[in-house]
């Protein structure tokens, strides 16, 4: 299907994406060349509930607004992978191929892909930012066709639904992510706690044992999350002298 970027086509697909469950908000568009990803109102709202077709007649057919963005996150069980560079979205094809099994957009300018996920109730993934790659989920939201930015369009290159996120495949997006990340967060001294011998820091004093990353993991999963207690885990690890093998083989059936 070609799409112009004809006040009635926004309108038109608009109202399809949210017969697909999606939660849409209206971007200026070339109305604003300098910042034509924008919002155009106040859009925080709309993570906690769906504008409606009265509304989309308002915002693309009366105001004239230019560009459509889809909320990320819970509200429309949707999270986008949104590569920024073509070697980090090779280095993903290549490790995960069968994840791309799924409804891929073509961003406007450099034509790097959007990676559509449906997510589903029970599971959760967060929104997190690395190195030539973001991941948009709860607090985001992404550009989507038929928008055009400076007369180039985002498209669809591979159609049908999203692939349904698995808890596997959460583990590996995390995975991937965290081999990424731009900036790792700074490792702080936790209070002295028992089977913890070594405190964190950049570079142990000392290799740590295997009872000392499995009572880490454990303190750091008491006060964050799993994924983060592993990422955490595995950097005081590596900066320890463990192979990341090593470390996987000693965490994996506390973290799976």
């Amino acid at each position: 299907m070609q799409f112009s970027n004809g006040f009635s086509t926004l309108l038109t697909i608009a109202e399809a994406y949210f017969y697909l469950g999606y939660s849409v908000i209206p971007l200026l568009g070339d109305l604003d060349p300098s910042r034509p990803k924008t919002p155009a109102l106040p859009w925080s709202d709309f993570q906690h509930y769906r504008a409606n077709e009265n509304d989309y007649k308002q915002w693309f057919s009366e105001s004239g607004f230019a560009g459509l963005g889809i909320v990320t996150g819970r509200i429309s069980q949707l999270v986008v992978l949104d590569f920024d560079s073509e070697t980090v979205f090779n280095a993903f094809k290549a490790q995960y191929p069968d994840l791309l099994e799924t409804h891929i957009v073509r961003s406007a300018g450099r034509g790097l892909p959007h990676l559509y996920f449906k997510l589903p109730d029970q599971l959760h993934i967060d929104s997190q930012k690395g190195q030539g790659i973001d991941l948009l989920s709860n607090g985001r939201y992404v550009v989507a066709p038929p928008t055009i930015i400076n007369g180039q369009a985002y498209k669809v290159t591979c159609g049908g639904m999203p692939k349904m996120l698995t808890e596997r495949d959460i583990r590996r997006l995390n995975a991937f992510l965290n081999s990424h990340k731009t900036h790792p967060p700074v490792l702080t001294t936790p209070p002295v706690i028992p089977g913890i011998r070594a405190a964190i820091s950049p570079i142990p004093p000392t290799k740590p044992t295997s009872t000392d990353l499995e009572n880490l993991y454990r303190y750091h999963c008491q006060r964050g999350g799993r994924n983060e207690a592993l990422f955490k885990t595995s950097l005081y690890a590596r900066d320890g002298g463990w192979t990341a093998l090593d470390t996987q083989q000693c965490l994996v059936n506390l973290h799976t």
